[in-house]
């Protein structure tokens, strides 16, 4: 029990650090806990690993934390331009650096590691294949 108590504290303080505290609500601390532990944070430091550096995208969720991890994925997800320099892919914004054709060099919104996204063509339902990796 109290290794229990010790990592939920620890996620508790990691989102805040990281900017993406768990908001008032107890009804929200339950869904984004069990979210959490199902694919994000919380299951990874229950599964007894140290959290990265600088937060993944997405409020550490597991396809992002999966690639803070292998540093490289190949997605397929609605992917859109969005104003103020942004790139969204799923719900996370990524800041665009700079563009060339379907590339761009872009960062978490929050700052942080610098990432190469090269876009596929979109599907008919307008999801498009996107490779993304880190940049040395």
């Amino acid at each position: 029990m109290t290794a229990s108590l010790s990592i939920l504290t620890r996620w508790l303080a990691l989102r805040e650090q990281y900017g993406c505290p768990v908001r008032d609500t107890v009804q929200d601390f339950i869904r984004e806990a069990s979210h959490s532990y199902r694919g994000g944070l919380l299951g990874w430091l229950a599964a007894g690993n140290e959290p990265f550096d600088e937060a993944p995208a997405c409020l550490f969720s597991r396809p992002w934390y999966d690639l803070w991890r292998r540093g490289e994925a190949t997605l397929a997800d609605y992917v859109y331009e969005a104003a103020g320099g942004y790139i969204v892919i799923g719900q996370e914004p990524w800041l665009i650096d700079h563009m060339d054709g379907s590339d761009y060099l872009i960062r978490p919104r929050k700052g942080g590691s610098l990432w190469r996204l090269t876009l596929g063509e979109p599907d008919e339902s307008g999801m498009r294949v996107v490779q993304i990796r880190r940049e040395p």
